[in-house]
């Protein structure tokens, strides 16, 4: 199955907060700060690019990443750890911005 077919049709807004599965494995809470569409080239193949860059809701999914090797002290302020998530990486929204 090739990587970059949308296989997910979640539709969310800036300021939603959804949960996403990360590579370092923790399943997380993210609230949306920007969302990203865009059309890039790999190996001659055009792909479409689709995600969210996001902040953290909760101080344990800090904690669970860094227990999953992922580089952060642990006092960082959440809203300002912003990260890149793919729209497959969505597994549902927890809470719709109102």
């Amino acid at each position: 199955m090739p990587y970059h077919k949308d296989l997910r049709k979640i539709k969310y807004r800036i300021g939603d907060v959804l949960e996403v599965h990360t590579f370092a494995g923790p399943i997380i809470h993210q609230r949306v700060k920007k969302t990203f569409d865009y059309k890039t080239k790999i190996g001659g193949e055009e792909i479409n690019v689709r995600g969210f860059e996001g902040s953290f809701v909760r101080r344990k999914d800090l904690y669970a990443l860094k227990k999953s090797c992922v580089p952060y002290s642990g006092d960082e302020k959440l809203s300002k750890c912003i990260s890149f998530t793919y729209d497959n990486q969505i597994i549902k929204i927890i809470k719709r911005k109102n």
